[in-house]
């Protein structure tokens, strides 16, 4: 499977720390704060959060899952499922 890693995911106005949070996260700044520097300018590297859309193998997975309409407590009985993590 390819994946495209220079396709850009804008994560403004999406609730993302990284791009709408940060201000009162890291300063415990108010948005009428002025910083030296313009928000799109800061790098912003205290949040492990990706910019990479989710491969569509697992969005695919996940809506198989939702379409069951129950989530309730699951295990996998097939014994192939573990043995990859051997």
């Amino acid at each position: 499977m390819k994946y495209d890693f220079d396709e850009v995911i804008e994560r403004r106005g999406t609730n993302a720390m990284n791009t709408d949070g940060f201000r009162d996260y890291i300063f415990n700044a108010p948005e009428t704060m002025q910083f030296e520097f313009a928000d799109d300018e800061f790098i912003r590297m205290w949040v492990a959060d990706m910019e990479f859309a989710t491969p569509k193998v697992i969005i695919d997975a996940v809506k198989a899952r939702l379409d069951k309409r129950i989530f309730g407590y699951t295990q996998v009985f097939d014994k192939n499922y573990y043995r990859v993590f051997h």
